[in-house]
């Protein structure tokens, strides 16, 4: 399955019954979750951590937007994942 064949809510939807779509919005949201992993190193240039660990964190972060999603409330998907995203990461750069 290529990741482009689907949107958003239709992976979403999918993750507690297929694992695939799981793998799938991991596979799409990789370059986010890379490029503010790597913004967010440079502007920080945080002690003991190097970069593979911040993006360690966004994917954490997006797992969790993935559990905790609640597609009822008025936000798109992106924008909760790339909240969820840049928390996790900001919070082990400064924690």
């Amino acid at each position: 399955m290529n990741y482009k064949d689907f949107n958003d809510y239709e992976l979403v939807s999918q993750i507690t019954e297929n694992e695939e779509a799981t793998d799938i919005l991991f596979e799409k949201y990789r370059p986010l979750i890379y490029s503010t992993a790597k913004r967010l190193y440079a502007e920080n240039n945080p002690s003991g951590l190097d970069l593979n660990d911040l993006v360690q964190e966004g994917m954490i972060g997006f797992s969790v937007a993935l559990s905790t999603y609640n597609e009822h409330k008025d936000t798109l998907f992106f924008t909760y994942a790339k909240k969820c995203i840049e928390t996790k990461i900001i919070s082990a750069v400064v924690g």
